[in-house]
């Protein structure tokens, strides 16, 4: 077989909340150096913000498993 690679395309870094349906970027197929494809990356299902005791208790646990 070719070299067969994918790409990623994403304008930005996404965080919470994400609606189900939001645009997120594109993935790109490649054989060699050309491209023979691509498709939309889209949010498949909605992403809820975290509150903000989740997002505390997630710090602290970093904190303390770090190697």
């Amino acid at each position: 077989l070719k070299d067969i690679h994918y790409n990623f395309k994403m304008e930005e870094i996404y965080s919470a909340p994400l609606a189900k349906g939001d645009y997120l970027g594109e993935l790109e197929l490649f054989i060699g150096n050309e491209r023979i494809g691509s498709t939309p990356l889209i949010a498949g299902e909605e992403v809820k913000k975290a509150p903000f005791y989740m997002n505390f208790i997630r710090f602290w646990r970093s904190l303390f498993n770090r190697r």
